[in-house]
C-alpha cells in the first residue's frame, strides 16, 4: 500500500486517469463507493485527485491530513452545495447545513439544551422502550433493520417531545421515511423535478413535509405559550430557552427550534440505528463474542434492568459497540467543499474542490488495525487504544463539526445492546446471507436483515466456557 506523500506546493496529487469527463469514476462510485475509495488508497496513496465533469475531487486518508483538513483548516471548508440544496427544504438552518457564526451560536445552544436533560430519566426511557418493542418480537424472525430504525426514532421523539411523543410518534415517523426516501432518490438521480410538480411523489413529499414540520412548529409554539418547570422540560422546551454564554444570546425562535428538531430527529435516528443494526448482526454471527458480552452484562446487572451507571462497568460490551462502528461506520465518508483555497500535505486545493475523507476505508486500513476486516472487539481495550495514532478511528467525525449528540447517541447504543444481551439471544435467520451494503445517508444493509430474537429463560443466566461456547447456567 502506498504511504503518505508530501507533495510540492501547487503540485497536483496522483490519481487515476479521468478519461471521458470521468464517466468511469462515476460508474464505479455508483456501483461500489466503498471499494472505489479503498482502491484509490491502494493504487495512489493517501492523497488522491480525480475529476467527474467540471468537479475536482480530493480524497485524503492519512491521519495527519485529516487533522490538517478538519481541524486546522476547518474555517476554510463548507458543506457540499448540492447536499445543502437538496436537504434544506426540510432541514432548514439546523446544525447539519448551517455555516459560520450562526452555526457556532446554534451549536452552543443545542449543546446547552442537551446538557439540561435528566440523563437517568432518559436512560430509563431507552431501556423501557427497548423491552416494550422487542418483547413483541421475541422468539420470531424479524427484519432487525426496520425494528431498530423505528426504535432509534422513538428514542429521539421521546427525548425531544416528552409527554407529547405518544400522540405524534407514528405520523412523524411515517413522514420522516417519506422525506428520507425522497431526498436519497433525488440526490442520486441525474434530473430534478421541482417541488410544485403535480406528481404522486411530489404530492407525498409535500404532505410529509407539512405533517413533519407543521407538527414540530405547533409543539414549539405550545411550549413558548405554556412554559414548564425545569424538571418537566423536554429537549424542545430547553432549546426554546437555550443560552449561548459565549455569544451572550438567549433563546431560539420557533422556526429555529423546529429546524434543530428536524436535524436531531433525522441525524440521531440514522446513526444510532445503523450502529445497533451492525452490532446485532456481528454478535449474531459471532456466538462466542455474544456469549462473552452477555455474561458480562449478567454479572454486572444481575436481576434488574440495565441502568446508566452500569455502562462504565461493561468494558467488553463497549468494545463491541466501538468495533461495530469501526467495521461499519454510520458516517462512512466525511465530505467538504473548499470555500477558500487551502494547502493539504503540500497540495493546493482550489476553491470549489470537493474533499472526501473515506472513514470506512480508514477504519479498515491494515496500518492502523491488525486483521482489519475481522470482528475483533478486544482491539478497543485501553492498552491497545493508546498505541493507535489519533484520527484513525473517527465514527463521530473530527474537529469543530463533530457530532453534537455523540454522548447521548453512544449511551443509547450501549443501553439497547446491553438490554438485548440480558434478555435475548440473537441468531442469523435461516437463508439470511451476508448483507449487501448501501451507502446513502448512512451505511446500512441494502435489503432486510433477518435475525431470530430468542427470549432467554428468566431462570437462567448466560455464561461461556473456556472455548467461548455459550451455555445456560442456573442461577
Amino acid at each position: 500500500m502506498a504511504l503518505i506523500f508530501q507533495g510540492r506546493k501547487n503540485a497536483t496529487p496522483p490519481g487515476p486517469p479521468n478519461g471521458l469527463i470521468g464517466r468511469d469514476h462515476y460508474r464505479r462510485i455508483r456501483c461500489d463507493l466503498l471499494e472505489f475509495s479503498r482502491s484509490l488508497i491502494h493504487d495512489y496513496g493517501d492523497c488522491v485527485t480525480y475529476r467527474i465533469g467540471p468537479m475536482r475531487f480530493f480524497q485524503l486518508s492519512h491521519p495527519e491530513q485529516i487533522s490538517e483538513l478538519l481541524i486546522r483548516n476547518a474555517e476554510s471548508l463548507r458543506k457540499l452545495t448540492m447536499v445543502k440544496w437538496f436537504f434544506k427544504r426540510w432541514m432548514g438552518n439546523g446544525l447539519l447545513l448551517n455555516e459560520g457564526q450562526p452555526w457556532q451560536q446554534q451549536r452552543r445552544k443545542v449543546r446547552w439544551a442537551m446538557q439540561r436533560l435528566d440523563e437517568q430519566k432518559q436512560a430509563e426511557m431507552v431501556v423501557w422502550q427497548t423491552r416494550e418493542l422487542l418483547d413483541k418480537h421475541a422468539n420470531t424472525q424479524v427484519d432487525i433493520t426496520a425494528l431498530l430504525d423505528r426504535l432509534a426514532f422513538y428514542f429521539n421523539v421521546r427525548t425531544l417531545l416528552g409527554d407529547d411523543a405518544d400522540d405524534v410518534l407514528e405520523p412523524i415517523y411515517a413522514a420522516a421515511n417519506v422525506l428520507h426516501a425522497t431526498g436519497i432518490r433525488e440526490l442520486t438521480s441525474w434530473g430534478f423535478t421541482p417541488d410544485w410538480a403535480p406528481t404522486t411523489t411530489k404530492r407525498q413529499m409535500r404532505a410529509a413535509l407539512h405533517a413533519y414540520r407543521g407538527t414540530l412548529m405547533k409543539l414549539a409554539a405550545k411550549r413558548r405559550q405554556s412554559p414548564s418547570h425545569d424538571e418537566d422540560r423536554d429537549l424542545l422546551a430547553w432549546m426554546i430557552v437555550a443560552k449561548d454564554v459565549q455569544g451572550k444570546t438567549e433563546g431560539m425562535s420557533d422556526l429555529q427550534a423546529c429546524d434543530e428538531s428536524v436535524n436531531l430527529l433525522m441525524g440521531g435516528k440514522e446513526t444510532v440505528s445503523a450502529t445497533l443494526i451492525w452490532a446485532s448482526y456481528l454478535l449474531a454471527t459471532h456466538p462466542c463474542e455474544q456469549a462473552r458480552a452477555a455474561e458480562e452484562v449478567h454479572r454486572v446487572v444481575g436481576d434488574r434492568d440495565v441502568a446508566l451507571s452500569d455502562l462504565d462497568h461493561l468494558p467488553f460490551t463497549q468494545c463491541v459497540v466501538q468495533e461495530a462502528m469501526r467495521l461499519y461506520p454510520p458516517v462512512y465518508m466525511i465530505a467538504r467543499e473548499v470555500a477558500r483555497p487551502i494547502t493539504i500535505g503540500g497540495y493546493r486545493a482550489p476553491r470549489g474542490t470537493q474533499i472526501h475523507v473515506p472513514v470506512h476505508a480508514i477504519h479498515r486500513d491494515a496500518r492502523w488495525f491488525e486483521r482489519p476486516d475481522e470482528f475483533v472487539p478486544e482491539r478497543f481495550c485501553p492498552e491497545l487504544n493508546k498505541r493507535r495514532p489519533p484520527y484513525t478511528f473517527i465514527p463521530f467525525g473530527v474537529g469543530p463539526r463533530n457530532c453534537v449528540g455523540k454522548k447521548i447517541g453512544y449511551e443509547q447504543c450501549m443501553l439497547v445492546l446491553a438490554t438485548l444481551l440480558k434478555y435475548y439471544l440473537m441468531h442469523l435467520a435461516p437463508k439470511q446471507g451476508v448483507p449487501t451494503l448501501s451507502t446513502d445517508i448512512v451505511l446500512h444493509p441494502r435489503d432486510p436483515l433477518h435475525l431470530v430474537i430468542e427470549a432467554r429463560c428468566p431462570a437462567l443466566a448466560m455464561s461461556y466456557d473456556e472455548t467461548g461456547l455459550e451455555r445456560d447456567l442456573p442461577r
